[in-house]
């Protein structure tokens, strides 16, 4: 999710989705020799449920130490088509 050398730790992300009040998720981050990547905690079904018929994801994370903020938006028309692929291709 980003190009940015994180540290291995933790993470606060928040997800809003469509303006509405902000869901808290679980997470961490850490590194990969290719760069840094968060990794969100939360089971694909209930977070696939949430995004289903909405317009526009945005998922605003910081590390533990508050020195690496982003903010990722995610346009959400058509999620639907791609839901049984994404499925299969985690289950792999």
């Amino acid at each position: 999710m980003t190009n940015q050398v994180l540290r291995q730790g933790s993470v606060e992300a928040r997800l809003t989705v469509d303006g509405n009040p902000p869901i808290r998720l679980p997470g961490f981050a850490g590194t990969t020799p290719s760069g840094g990547q968060v990794v969100l905690t939360i089971p694909q079904d209930p977070l696939l449920g949430a995004l289903s018929g909405r317009q526009l994801a945005i998922l605003d994370y910081t590390d533990g130490a508050g020195s690496s903020r982003t903010t990722a938006e995610f346009p959400l028309p058509g999620l639907e088509t791609y839901r049984g692929t994404f499925l299969a291709a985690c289950a792999g």
